[in-house]
């Protein structure tokens, strides 16, 4: 926290040690990921080796990497509670990494979620589809309006205020154009009833983690408006969940090693 206000060189000073560390990992982590279908049933921290770089396994996981056009060779018959997805939209700030950098040190992109069909097919009669959204609105806008293809509708609407330590915004709300401090996060269901259960306009706070788009986990918050011990899925995961079935084609990601401290030391 600062005592006067701050300029941006103040907050590129006061985040220098995150962004070197971002770096260096970007560095480390930065390899392609064999093809993967692979459980953890175990009640204690797995840890599992590939490509000579070791991973931090969570209890009872099931992680699958591979592009999701494959999904239903991986999870067809199975059906679930909850799907949470963080698509990669087309947006700015990867396009010019992209373009600076080369696809590597950014994830493919995607201008419309295209990937609709097999959603549908693994949902259970009663199911939850989470969907992290840009803040493009005409591509909100295509994206809504075919949740049908899954057999769900729109209930509700949330949002994730990103703020400092101190509980301030981290950027201004009345930006008219870059970052916002906010996303939005859509919640669909194939259940008519949700429309009342689950609370519209709901505000998630919590400080951001330094790697981009790494999303606050949901799994606790989402558990109370499914069944006692829902089946839940993420696509296009970069990091683990206990209990969970995790897929996308940097799913242990952000389970790297580089990323944890040993408390046995």
């Amino acid at each position: 926290m600062f005592s006067y206000v701050p300029s941006s060189d103040d907050f590129r000073q006061n985040n220098s040690v995150i962004r070197e560390m971002r770096k260096r990992f970007t560095e480390i982590s930065n390899i392609t990921l064999p093809v993967l279908d692979e459980s953890h049933n175990n009640a204690d921290i797995g840890v599992r080796e590939i490509e000579n770089h070791k991973y931090l396994l969570p209890r009872n996981v099931r992680y699958i990497c591979d592009d999701v056009s494959n999904l239903l060779s991986h999870v067809s018959g199975d059906q679930f509670d909850i799907i949470v997805m963080d698509p990669p939209w087309l947006n700015k700030y990867v396009k010019r990494r992209c373009l600076a950098h080369g696809s590597h040190h950014g994830y493919d992109m995607m201008p419309l979620v295209t990937f609709c069909s097999p959603v549908g097919e693994i949902l259970s009669p009663k199911a939850l589809v989470v969907v992290w959204c840009t803040n493009n609105a005409s591509i909100m806008e295509e994206f809504v309006q075919g949740l049908h293809k899954w057999g769900v509708h729109l209930v509700a609407t949330w949002y994730w205020l990103k703020v400092t330590k101190g509980g301030e915004p981290v950027t201004p709300f009345a930006a008219s154009h870059g970052k916002r401090p906010y996303e939005r996060l859509l919640i669909a269901s194939n259940c008519e009833k949700d429309k009342d259960t689950i609370p519209d306009g709901l505000v998630i706070c919590s400080v951001p983690s330094g790697i981009h788009s790494h999303k606050p986990p949901l799994d606790e918050l989402l558990k109370r408006f499914s069944s006692p011990e829902p089946r839940c899925l993420e696509l296009f995961c970069r990091s683990l969940l206990p209990g969970w079935t995790c897929y996308g084609l940097e799913v242990v990601r952000l389970n790297h090693s580089f990323l944890f401290e040993d408390e046995t030391l």
